[in-house]
């Protein structure tokens, strides 16, 4: 069975716009141990960002969650994790999600979000 999941945007990250209120935002996914997979970076984006991308990956039928991490790509410094979540899924061919999912963040954002859509195929 075959999970993609499309990332549409984030947004509410006002408590953290970084320098000149940018933020350089990316998402970043994992599934398990050895899959991992990440948008591009939305330049200057600010408290939002737009991504429009999709990651495909097989699944195993014991594991059927992933987590997402929304994080500010940083010069000359690590990148910082601005808020974090998880999303649990039906292993089923016809499994359909599309909407926004709220993440945790204890110091950055107002309310931080991901919309996303997730599919299921054989």
């Amino acid at each position: 069975m075959k999970i993609s999941v499309t990332i549409h945007s984030v947004a509410g990250f006002q408590g953290h716009t970084g320098l000149f209120n940018k933020s350089d935002l990316y998402v970043e996914c994992h599934y398990g141990t050895f899959h991992s997979w990440h948008t591009k970076t939305a330049k200057d984006a600010g408290s939002s960002a737009d991504f429009e991308e999709t990651w495909s990956f097989d699944v195993n039928e014991s594991h059927s969650e992933f987590t997402i991490k929304v994080r500010d790509a940083r010069h000359l410094r690590l990148d910082e994790t601005l808020a974090e979540g998880a999303f649990k899924f039906e292993q089923r061919p016809g499994f359909y999600y599309s909407g926004e999912i709220g993440l945790v963040d204890e110091k950055h954002g107002d309310e931080p979000s991901v919309r996303l859509t997730v599919k299921c195929e054989e």
